[in-house]
């Protein structure tokens, strides 16, 4: 169990801006947890990834709450992240947020999902939790250009998956999707109390 707490992750140390150029505050992922349980990522700002801002593989019921992912410690400014904003690949029952609404992450500006929880076609992963999260604008839950340039939430191969309560708006590609569900695939999600579209 680790505990990553209030780092600035491929920024100026101000938690703005780029230290060394456009996309390259990292080499690739700024967090990645690999079969790893138990983790805490909390109040830490995360962007300019050549690939995901945070990365769960095979990583089981680790929580973040209160990230900047792809936004500046002001949350009005963006840094993205190459890839997703979160990818979990293969992880069970990881928070995403939580009860509390200052336990919500906004994690927008990415230039691909700003979640995405996939299992594989052999094995869903499992009960996942998404809650009181801004995905696709700013710190003020606004703004028309703070959306992800793909899907706000994909899931994929994903089971027992609750998404409540989030703000999911501007992202390019559209709010929620579930793809590959069905019969062994990803059944039992739940999406209640999310407003999608809108600031």
């Amino acid at each position: 169990t680790n505990n990553i707490l209030n780092n600035r992750v491929g920024t100026l140390s101000t938690g703005t801006g780029n230290p060394v150029g456009a996309n390259g505050g990292q080499q690739n992922i700024g967090i990645l947890i690999n079969g790893s349980t138990g983790n805490t990522l909390n109040a830490n700002v995360i962007g300019n990834a050549k690939s995901h801002g945070v990365s769960l593989v095979s990583a089981n019921t680790n929580t973040l709450t209160a990230n900047l992912i792809g936004l500046d410690i002001n949350g009005t400014g963006k840094i993205p992240n190459n890839g997703d904003g979160v990818n979990l690949l293969s992880s069970n029952s990881n928070n995403i947020g939580g009860v509390n609404a200052a336990n919500g992450n906004f994690i927008s500006a990415n230039k691909l999902n700003g979640v995405t929880i996939a299992g594989t076609s052999g094995l869903a992963t499992t009960g996942n939790l998404v809650q009181n999260n801004y995905i696709g604008t700013n710190k003020n839950g606004v703004g028309s250009t703070f959306g992800n340039e793909g899907l706000g939430i994909a899931l994929s191969y994903a089971n027992t998956t609750q998404i409540l309560a989030n703000v999911v708006s501007k992202n390019t590609l559209g709010g929620i999707s579930l793809s590959n569900s069905g019969t062994n695939a990803g059944t039992f999600n739940t999406i209640n109390s999310n407003i999608i579209g809108f600031d």
